[in-house]
């Protein structure tokens, strides 16, 4: 039985697209869980600013666009930080 040496990379075209897909679905995953955190961090500060300037319907489009305009905010902050 062969055993590959841990130390040299696969450079066969499988083991390429192989590498490529398993970091590009590694970075998918966390610019996803850093948009989910600003979606909540908005949703909660523009919830609770709604909240107490227009009440619950205040509230409820606080959260709303909190949560749209936090993702997008942090998504793009992961992407120029990168």
């Amino acid at each position: 039985m062969v055993e590959k040496d841990p130390e040299k990379p696969d450079l066969s075209p499988g083991g390429i697209l192989k590498d490529f897909g398993r970091s590009f679905l590694d970075d998918a995953k966390f610019s996803l869980k850093f948009a989910l955190v600003g979606a909540v961090i908005g949703a909660a500060v523009l919830g609770f600013f709604g909240g107490k300037y227009f009440g619950w319907e205040g509230a409820g489009i606080g959260i709303l666009a909190g949560a749209v305009i936090g993702a997008i905010v942090f998504w793009l902050l992961y992407f120029f930080a990168d």
